[in-house]
């Protein structure tokens, strides 16, 4: 009798550990997976009757907002989006039953402010009750884009619209167009400008030059004198994939298709 208890105990004890392993990697490996599931609306529910964030565009029309639910609700607050479509492939949607889409989606832990710089912003945030929402800003322009939707009427397609002017970021990062050759020629006068208020003393001659044209070809290689040992060419380091390039620092260039390999320029 204890040898069959022993035995039943054992196959207990079994089960036990295969249904704690599996719970365990449901919780905590297929978390992601559960969460990006598009039938599951648990987070939906918790976020849903809670205050979040407006969306407007860069022109400051709202395209979605929380308002209160009609009455009879088993909800305090509703969705809603003033602007109809117009905005539907950019913001996207927050639904109950259909779950999120687009910026609704991409941002929702900024609108319902769950982010770390929201929910915690000083000591008062420990004791005082407060909504904690954050506010969206598109970059697009709520003219342009209902000029955009007039024009192409019934007709698929798209407006396309080039905004030449920077976008200067809070993070210090810079949104532009043909910006490489501007930006090489701002790095090198800001170098110069440095070295005239630190009244620093190269070792060697520094000539700068700005050619009329980007390439080294153009411009430069034509007034290269004989006691000229090296040359440096500033130019954009495009961050691609396959590219030895980063968005944090200076890229080193070893050499191109036309240039020598400078041992000691890379090491320095």
């Amino acid at each position: 009798m204890n040898r069959q208890i022993a035995k039943l105990g054992a196959v207990l004890l079994v089960c036990y550990l295969l249904l704690f392993a599996q719970l365990n990697r449901t919780t905590v490996f297929g978390a992601q997976r559960l969460k990006d599931n598009p039938e599951n609306n648990r987070e939906i529910l918790r976020d849903y009757d809670g205050p979040r964030g407006s969306i407007a565009t860069a022109d400051g029309v709202v395209v979605a907002r929380s308002e209160p639910a009609p009455e009879g609700s088993q909800f305090e607050r509703t969705r809603t989006y003033p602007e109809g479509d117009l905005f539907a492939h950019i913001v996207g949607y927050y639904s109950l039953n259909l779950g999120s889409t687009g910026v609704e989606d991409t941002y929702n832990a900024e609108l319902v402010g769950r982010t770390l710089d929201l929910s915690f912003r000083d000591i008062n945030d420990l004791f005082v009750e407060r909504d904690r929402v954050g506010d969206l800003t598109l970059t697009v322009r709520a003219e342009a884009q209902r000029i955009a939707t007039e024009t192409l009427g019934a007709r698929r397609g798209s407006g396309v619209a080039i905004d030449p002017r920077p976008e200067f970021l809070e993070n210090g990062f810079i949104n532009s167009r043909f910006l490489d050759d501007k930006a090489g020629v701002a790095i090198m006068l800001a170098t110069i400008q440095a070295f005239e208020r630190a009244e620093c003393k190269s070792p060697v001659d520094i000539h700068w030059l700005f050619t009329i044209a980007e390439e080294v070809g153009v411009g430069a290689s034509s007034v290269i004198a004989p006691e000229i040992a090296s040359l440096v060419a500033v130019d954009n380091g495009t961050s691609a994939p396959g590219q030895n390039s980063a968005e944090f620092g200076v890229t080193i260039a070893m050499a191109d298709q036309s240039g020598p390999f400078d041992y000691h320029l890379t090491k320095q």
